[in-house]
């Protein structure tokens, strides 16, 4: 059974919260994105354990996803893993194409950059967990500079790929599950595309920053979130750059 726990750090880049992802085993669970350091989501996590916990996975470095990992691996003795070594405790990094067995849950690693350089996602049975790569809601953010547009565009790829291969849900690190695969990496994808025309043409314009582009092509986004609009652009200019460059 996989299942989830949300925590209770509710904001415009979390959506209801993140959403902690529990593969249930016999011989203890594999907890996934712990998430913030909060003693009733400890308490909400361990009761979603009660055989419980082997492994702690991280699908990246994010603090929103991993804040109160270290205390959780302390209090249940269990191992921290992700693609990230300063993360990892008592245990190796997670490589991409790993594979792993939770109580006849077959669990594969996945490599998924371009929201983060370290952003994994996990394929358990037919849903794939896919961190910050995909929202229950809305779309993502590539955050400038450790984020790449690029790296992202082949992740959504990836996930066409995995849908092919049997893939039938995503399970979102905010946000609801997505039972659509194609469906939802058609409208990333088709996005992105717009975004790059919109920035093109700003460019094209007279804009020269960011900021001015985010001006132009970005001007109803509320204040709070206007720094991650901010690093989507960046990364935008970075990626239509490339292109001039070729």
């Amino acid at each position: 059974m996989i299942r989830s726990v949300l925590a209770p750090n509710p904001g415009p880049m979390t959506l209801e919260g993140t959403n902690t992802w529990i593969v249930d085993a016999p011989g203890g669970a594999l907890v996934i994105d712990p998430g913030p350091d909060a003693d009733s989501h400890v308490d909400a996590i361990l009761d979603a354990c009660p055989r419980g916990i082997a492994e702690v996975w991280l699908t990246h470095h994010h603090l929103d996803h991993v804040e109160v990992a270290p205390r959780l691996a302390d209090l249940v003795e269990a191992p921290i893993r992700a693609a990230d070594p300063d993360l990892c405790r008592d245990s190796a990094p997670l490589t991409p194409d790993e594979d792993a067995t939770f109580g006849g849950h077959e669990v594969q690693v996945v490599a998924l950059p371009g929201h983060t350089r370290d952003s994994l996602g996990f394929v358990v049975d037919d849903a794939l967990i896919a961190g910050d790569m995909i929202l229950g809601r809305g779309t993502t953010v590539i955050m400038h500079p450790d984020g790449d547009l690029a790296a992202y565009l082949g992740s959504l790829d990836r996930i066409d790929a995995l849908a092919a291969e049997g893939v039938r849900r995503i399970l979102p690190a905010h946000g609801p599950d997505l039972d659509d695969v194609p469906g939802v990496v058609g409208h990333y994808r088709k996005h992105r595309h717009e975004r790059l025309a919109q920035v093109r043409a700003a460019v094209d314009a007279g804009a020269r920053t960011a900021e001015d582009v985010v001006a132009t092509v970005y001007r109803d986004v509320p204040a709070e979130v206007r720094f991650a609009a901010q690093m989507s652009v960046q990364s935008q200019l970075d990626y239509l750059n490339g292109e001039d460059a070729r």
